[in-house]
């Protein structure tokens, strides 16, 4: 966890810190395969290169309403 502190957040996108988050953990590797997964799928298409500085609670909410408006068009 203190590495993940030592991250400059003016430097790393979501999609990035996401990556390392997922490898720091200990997770079994289907866990860690389907934490990637999601990430690819889901957060990295619109969030991924969002810088962490730029992150912010209405930038999620957006990402959220998208994510289920796509859902229910599909």
């Amino acid at each position: 966890m203190a590495r993940m502190l030592a991250i400059d957040a003016k430097a790393v996108g979501v999609a990035e810190y996401a990556h390392t988050w997922i490898e720091q953990r200990n997770l079994k590797p289907r866990t860690r395969s389907g934490d990637h997964d999601l990430l690819r799928l889901h957060i990295d298409p619109m969030l991924g290169k969002v810088p962490l500085k730029n992150l912010t609670r209405e930038t999620v909410r957006g990402w959220v309403f998208d994510a289920g408006h796509r859902s229910l068009t599909a």
